[in-house]
């Protein structure tokens, strides 16, 4: 069970306005690298794996409940490690609440800290969050998890609003946002709609491979990547008339399938 944090800024985009995405296509987005949409589908996957153990082990301390004042989450990542530090709203301020450590998907105790500011990072990685979901626009897909990392090229943050499942028999495949924000957190640089529609894809038994094709209005993306890493299957996405990109986890390659030949990332 995700804390309900997690999906704070989905209940405020639902509440605003739910309507479908338009079917009508989206400017092109910023192109990527396969070895970047790679690495950065990975990193947001282990964030949202550390996010959601946490999530689980604050809940638990508090009787399956959120904590009192909880209005967000930052995560800080070292190695196979990551730091989750839950924010508070207290006297008006917001202020570090709760901190948990996670290892490969295991969260270590609930350490609330002596010091509660919030360093410079924090805060900016905080309303990099906050910035985003204000700049949605009218085309939404329900609600969102968000997640933040800066730009392994320079200081800006990179944010995304990941499509939530409707429930467990569909998987979240279009629907996503990509948020260029600036290194404070405050300003939006650029924004990417990574589908053109809101489509939940059926769970099917044994599933093997989804296929998707460019006419569908999904593009290959970092989302995607997280997708197959999350849900445990490759995604082939046509690229051209002649190549698909095959997301198989992080393993992204670009195919083409007469020849079976691959240009691979990894």
């Amino acid at each position: 069970m995700r804390i309900s944090i997690v999906l704070a800024f989905g209940v405020a985009l639902a509440a605003a306005g739910s309507a479908a995405a338009q079917s009508t296509a989206p400017a092109a987005i910023e192109s990527w690298s396969l070895e970047k949409m790679s690495h950065m589908g990975e990193a947001i996957a282990a964030q949202d794996i550390a996010a959601i153990a946490a999530g689980e082990r604050l809940r638990r301390s508090y009787g399956d409940a959120d904590p009192p004042g909880l209005v967000g989450w930052v995560a800080v990542a070292s190695g196979e490690t990551q730091r989750i530090r839950f924010i508070a709203e207290r006297d008006g301020e917001l202020r570090a609440g709760w901190d948990i450590v996670v290892t490969r998907g295991r969260a270590g105790p609930v350490v609330i800290p002596e010091d509660t500011s919030l360093s410079a990072d924090e805060l900016a990685q905080h309303t990099a969050k906050r910035t985003a979901a204000a700049n949605v626009g009218a085309e939404r897909c329900g609600r969102y998890n968000a997640f933040a990392l800066r730009e392994p090229d320079g200081d800006d943050w990179l944010v995304w609003l990941l499509a939530n499942a409707n429930d467990l028999r569909t998987i979240p495949v279009d629907g996503h946002y990509r948020f260029r924000i600036t290194a404070d957190g405050l300003a939006l640089i650029r924004r990417d709609r990574l589908s053109t529609h809101c489509a939940q894809h059926e769970r099917v038994p044994n599933m093997v491979q989804m296929t998707l094709m460019s006419a569908g209005g999904t593009p290959p993306s970092e989302a995607l990547v997280y997708v197959s890493i999350m849900h445990g299957f490759p995604i082939a996405v046509e690229n051209s008339p002649t190549t698909f990109v095959l997301i198989d986890g992080a393993d992204v390659s670009e195919v083409t399938p007469r020849t079976n030949r691959r240009r691979t990332t990894r």
